[in-house]
């Protein structure tokens, strides 16, 4: 039996509001969740903060408290520890229930996961993966050594690892500027266009270089960066960010166009 679980979150500080009532389409990003999870599972229940009170038998309260996507995880294996677990979080958008069934598909005996591989930096996403029963094993030794890391978890299971079929599948939405990228994609054909990028202060030390040619398939500056960002491991968060194109200042959600110069700069000590 495959059982779905939905990773909501609690209250996004950076939205202004829980990103499973974002909506696209009529639709909140909650309940399209819910439907492609229903379409490719036997049951699905909704991941919930801990304390949470529960509507209906299909919601699963943490455990316990501030324990993060694991704390979602121990508790469905609580609830079901001999079933395969399809984990998805909300907040991303772009995943379709062909990519679930391809998870689903792509079962091997012995393996602890199935899971795709970020297309910038080929590391295991956990957000949008089928778990064995065999994962509970390793899940309870990571809370037995206190760690709430979802990556450091990830590291200790055996995987079946796949390639997206398109660069954009786990695009993930951490702020409005990311929420807009994702708009001005909806509806347009996805297409290549080549900038310069310029990276400032640390960021030229994270990134190993103080300049290159890029291929892009985003739209704005949010988009742009989110690439870069995750292709060179850059530490600095998008807010403490400021970026440039052509000399001139702007902000995030600037479409930027082919040949453009465009320059991120982290913040600057001193006056």
């Amino acid at each position: 039996m495959i059982k779905g679980l939905l990773l909501t979150g609690g209250l996004s500080q950076r939205m202004g509001q829980p990103k499973q009532l974002l909506t696209h389409e009529g639709e909140t990003f909650k309940d399209r969740s819910l439907r492609l999870l229903s379409e490719v599972c036997d049951e699905v229940y909704v991941s919930l903060p801990y304390g949470a009170e529960k509507s209906n038998a299909y919601d699963l309260p943490d455990l316990a408290p501030s324990q993060g996507p694991l704390g979602g995880m121990a508790t469905a294996f609580a609830h079901s520890p001999d079933c395969d677990w399809l984990v998805l979080a909300c907040d991303l958008p772009n995943v379709g229930k062909e990519d679930l069934l391809r998870l689903v598909e792509s079962r091997e005996q012995n393996k602890d996961i199935v899971c795709y591989l970020n297309p910038y930096d080929a590391v295991p996403e956990g957000h949008c993966s089928l778990y064995s029963p065999s994962a509970k094993v390793a899940l309870d030794k990571v809370f037995e050594s206190n760690s709430r890391c979802l990556r450091s978890f990830l590291e200790n299971l055996s995987r079946v690892e796949l390639a997206p079929d398109r660069m954009n599948l786990l695009t993930n939405l951490n702020y409005p500027e990311d929420l807009n990228e994702w708009k001005a994609q909806q509806g347009n054909e996805v297409s290549e266009k080549q900038v310069t990028v310029e990276y400032y202060a640390k960021l030229r030390e994270e990134a190993g270089c103080s300049s290159e040619h890029v291929t892009s398939t985003a739209v704005t500056l949010a988009g742009l960066w989110e690439e870069c960002r995750m292709r060179h491991h850059l530490s600095t968060k998008l807010p403490e960010m400021k970026p440039a194109v052509n000399n001139a200042f702007t902000s995030w959600n600037h479409v930027f166009s082919p040949d453009d110069i465009i320059a991120f700069m982290p913040p600057f000590m001193g006056g």
